[in-house]
């Protein structure tokens, strides 16, 4: 006969553990993301291996979102680093397209500034002489939008004697006399200042071609200033 103060037989405990691959992976996700995709690809490694190890001990392991998490977090981490390398990679073409096109209003800003300065001589003193600076050409009326006289490039424009932004110098401000209309028409004639542009200037000849030319063309063409007369030989461009 059964002893009715027995006591039942103890159940048997089974003991949850924490899967380690699983805290790895989130810690190693985490990581990824903060510093780049090396530590990505042990995330989604551990973060595989452990919930395949979670399944076969069909409850004796726990971390199922820890490891999807780390999961996650790996493959984000990629995406990140990829992202980044096609950035860096576009970057420098698209900073150069952008240039080029500030260059293209430049070379524009230069050609209506050439225009201007024969709508003056048309206009002014019997068609015999320059205008005296790019300030006269907004004095006298002919230019009417002063933005012409900056460069989009130019971060730090200095000002003319009348007090205007400009990114330019021109023939006028370092002629020794005044210019008449008889003075060579391959002569340049307004160019930006030293260190706008990469490896050169946009300038504008009196003829009114405009051209890009680098600073050794740009110093042999004031060499071709100097020797025509035109500049002083105490004062010239930089």
């Amino acid at each position: 006969m059964q002893d009715q103060f027995s006591q039942p037989e103890a159940e048997a405990v089974v003991l949850v553990k924490t899967s380690g691959l699983a805290i790895a992976s989130l810690v190693l996700g985490i990581s990824g993301v903060l510093c780049g995709c090396v530590a990505g690809i042990p995330a989604i490694i551990c973060g595989h291996i452990a919930l395949a190890k979670i399944k076969e001990a069909a409850g004796a392991l726990t971390g199922r979102g820890m490891a999807i998490a780390g999961l996650v977090l790996g493959y984000l981490s990629i995406v990140i680093f990829f992202f980044a390398i096609l950035a860096g990679m576009l970057l420098p073409a698209v900073t150069a397209a952008r240039e080029k096109a500030r260059a293209v209003v430049c070379r524009n800003n230069l050609k209506q500034l050439s225009i201007a300065c024969q709508s003056y001589i048309e206009t002014h003193e019997d068609g015999k002489y320059y205008p005296t600076s790019l300030d006269e050409l907004l004095d006298s009326g002919v230019l009417t939008t002063p933005e012409l006289l900056t460069c989009p490039s130019d971060k730090n424009p200095v000002r003319t004697p009348g007090g205007r932004l400009t990114s330019y110098e021109c023939i006028f401000d370092f002629a020794s006399d005044r210019l008449t209309v008889d003075i060579p028409g391959d002569l340049i004639a307004i160019w930006d200042r030293n260190g706008i542009h990469r490896d050169g200037r946009n300038a504008v000849f009196l003829d009114a071609h405009t051209m890009f030319v680098t600073e050794e063309k740009f110093q042999q063409l004031m060499a071709q200033l100097k020797s025509s007369g035109v500049l002083t030989t105490t004062d010239m461009p930089r």
